[in-house]
């Protein structure tokens, strides 16, 4: 389920097809799992280049070649050396935060850190995944998915066996956020009152 001859391999379709077939991987472990967490990480990123993919390909590319947005128009290279280089991650996401009105800051930062993860377990003998519990992560990851897939007229059984169990998460992590904003509105109404006229 990867990209297929004929798709571009920036293409939404060919990013989402990937996602998916990670997603399934991801699905074979049990959620506390570090090959889960690796997994999800991976298919996060796909996920979210298949967003800004669906906006334009053109945006995934790497700025520092022109060459790189002539690839992503479709056009074969025009330098025998030259090698594709997309736009990183970090930069994904700040396109994504900036032009998708739903993600959030919020979901910014979890993303980045569940990225940041993804690569500290890839490039170092950390176990990243093994020792983080589910409450810290795994709400972000589903309403993250949440949003990219909606940005892309997508739901979450296009990427989800069990999308109830995903947004079961998500209302959860919704209900917290409601809480703590009516805990600060408590708690500023507290010390309103309790100022004097003057």
């Amino acid at each position: 389920m990867t990209a297929k001859d004929d798709e571009h391999p920036w293409s939404e379709e060919a990013l989402f097809s990937k996602a998916v077939l990670y997603v399934q991987e991801m699905q074979k472990h049990p959620a506390d799992d570090w090959q889960f967490g690796l997994w999800a990480a991976l298919s996060l990123e796909l996920l979210a280049r298949a967003a800004l993919s669906h906006v334009s390909p053109t945006l995934l590319a790497n700025r520092k070649d022109w060459r790189n947005v002539h690839y992503a128009l479709g056009h074969v290279a025009t330098s025998v050396k030259f090698v594709p280089s997309s736009a990183v991650i970090n930069d994904v996401l700040s396109i994504l935060n900036e032009i998708v009105p739903s993600f959030t800051d919020e979901l910014f930062e979890a993303c980045g850190k569940a990225l940041v993860r993804r690569n500290t377990e890839v490039h170092t003998g950390e176990d990243v995944f093994a020792g983080i519990g589910t409450s810290e992560w795994l709400p972000y990851f589903y309403m993250s998915c949440k949003v990219l897939l909606d940005s892309m007229g997508k739901e979450l059984k296009n990427l989800f066996d069990d999308p109830k169990s995903a947004q079961d998460l998500i209302a959860s992590l919704q209900d917290t956020a409601a809480k703590a904003v009516w805990g600060e509105i408590e708690s500023h109404g507290k010390l309103w009152a309790a100022k004097s006229k003057e």
